[in-house]
């Protein structure tokens, strides 16, 4: 049965989110071809996220354990295949497009999954204690 993802997952894309939006804002300051480059990279990686998101955090419990691996290894899959295929036409498409922007957007989004243990220290410590 299908249920609506964890709390700590929404808000781990509310935050990538809000990256998204505001980092091309700051590349403003330099070039709107740059902006643009680091909004498309963010949002390739954000969109690849949300699908993850909802395959791999489709199924919950201990019964459901098969298919909660199986869940995330498609979702990962699928992830990592579309990530290529969207970089693979925004370079081959777009003719002004500044490859390091697109780059970094796709890297910032990401890190933010990486240091997201460290921004939720709410839920880190509320682990430990159990």
């Amino acid at each position: 049965m299908a249920r609506a993802m964890p709390s700590s997952i929404s808000r781990l894309l509310k935050i990538q989110a809000t990256v998204m939006l505001l980092l091309p804002c700051i590349f403003l300051l330099f070039s709107l071809q740059l902006a643009g480059s680091v909004w498309l990279g963010a949002l390739i990686n954000f969109v690849a996220q949300m699908i993850f998101a909802q395959l791999a955090f489709r199924h919950r419990g201990a019964r459901s354990a098969g298919l909660i691996a199986q869940s995330f290894a498609r979702g990962e899959s699928i992830k990592m295949v579309l990530i290529a295929v969207l970089l693979a036409v925004v370079l081959s498409q777009m003719k002004t497009i500044h490859p390091l922007g697109l780059l970094f957007g796709l890297f910032a989004v990401q890190s933010v999954f990486w240091f997201f243990p460290f921004i939720d220290r709410r839920r880190a410590s509320s682990a430990l204690r159990d």
